[in-house]
């Protein structure tokens, strides 16, 4: 009996490597951060991590997986991999 492939279980479809600052839109399901990362822009239903001051916006470590449904992602700093809805 084989396992059921990734999409079926967590109901991810593929993932965006983000290591830079440019702003995207788009559809996602969980944020990993690769390297402890600030957002300037986090728009969906986790409020409460991103500013757009770098001095204010919350420090997500490495490692951190954050599961939601986000529309938007911009990055002050660090790197994140974004798994698609």
């Amino acid at each position: 009996m084989g396992f059921p492939n990734a999409r079926i279980t967590n109901s991810f479809s593929g993932a965006e490597y983000i290591g830079d600052t440019t702003a995207r839109t788009g559809e996602w399901s969980a944020i990993q951060a690769i390297t402890d990362t600030k957002f300037s822009v986090l728009t969906g239903n986790v409020t409460g991590l991103a500013n757009t001051l770098l001095g204010s916006a919350i420090t997500v470590p490495a490692g951190l997986t954050i599961f939601g449904n986000f529309s938007a992602i911009d990055l002050h700093s660090g790197s994140i991999i974004a798994y698609k809805k």
